[in-house]
């Protein structure tokens, strides 16, 4: 599918081969992505066009066939460096995974992988991707989509160590902790940050401030990702997107269909039609 097409998105939870991951597959994609950040390692491959990701005051451009990186929790923002927009699938691989699969490779294991940049310039990373895809994608015996993944998983952690690790966040702990459980666990409706910050316990001034510098972006924003999210998994499971905005606490439809389509790429109609008729 060219990329001039329409833009579609399609999402693919991979429990019955690894608990928690999962392939995103993105086709036409033109947004400008706000600064964000994921809860798992993303691992990309750009199929058509390229990609320019902007983390850490560097900018990126990740050309057509190469892989991207992007470690759980690191602020980012990125887009198409083409106005026809670009190709990429991605994997979600949580970093309880990763460290399972170093287990069972027996590999000197860090804490968690870590890379410097989000460019991945490795031929043999690359294919081994492609081949994992092809056996998410392509069907046939689990087995072997999980010795596929495995192999992959491998891959990441012998790159690690040679990367230098970047400069650590400080960790989310205390008001943080809580502000961050307390939006996750009421994405049903909007919180006023003095609210927030009574429930974790801290000043409106001194929450958002040390949020900000924990979590990379400000409550409100990450309480509309988190949201999102909830958006985006409930229509997966089959709720129509009208019913979606007052499970997630937008104002309406339209209210819901801007904010997805920032986050998402496309309109969550569009989304929910798209995966229903999704045959991986």
């Amino acid at each position: 599918m060219s990329v001039k097409n329409k833009a579609w998105l399609q999402c693919r939870n991979l429990d019955q081969v690894e608990p928690g991951v999962e392939l995103i597959r993105a086709r036409g994609m033109d947004n400008r992505f706000a600064r964000h950040s994921h809860r798992s390692y993303c691992l990309g491959m750009v199929e058509e066009g390229s990609r320019v990701i902007l983390q850490g005051g560097r900018t990126t451009l990740i050309p057509s066939g190469a892989l991207f990186i992007l470690a759980p929790g690191e602020p980012h923002a990125c887009r198409s460096a083409q106005p026809s927009g670009h190709a990429y699938s991605v994997l979600r691989l949580p970093v309880e995974y990763l460290l399972g699969a170093a287990r069972r490779q027996g590999l000197a294991a860090l804490p968690s992988p870590q890379f410097r940049g989000s460019l991945l310039a490795d031929p043999g990373l690359a294919e081994s991707f492609r081949r994992v895809a092809a056996r998410l994608t392509g069907g046939g015996p689990i087995e072997k989509a999980r010795a596929a993944l495995t192999d992959l998983a491998a891959g990441l952690w012998a790159r690690s160590p040679a990367q230098s690790p970047p400069r650590p966040r400080p960790a989310r702990s205390g008001p943080v902790a809580r502000a961050c459980q307390y939006l996750e666990s009421h994405c049903g409706r909007t919180i006023p940050l003095s609210s927030l910050a009574r429930a974790a316990g801290a000043s409106p001034f001194h929450l958002h401030r040390q949020f900000v510098a924990a979590v990379g972006c400000s409550p409100r924003q990450y309480h509309l990702q988190r949201r999102v999210a909830k958006a985006r998994e409930l229509l997966l499971q089959g709720l129509p997107p009208s019913r979606v905005a007052l499970e997630t606490g937008f104002y309406d439809q339209g209210h819901l269909t801007r904010q997805f389509k920032n986050l998402m790429g496309v309109t969550p109609a569009w989304f929910a039609k798209i995966n229903q008729a999704a045959r991986f």
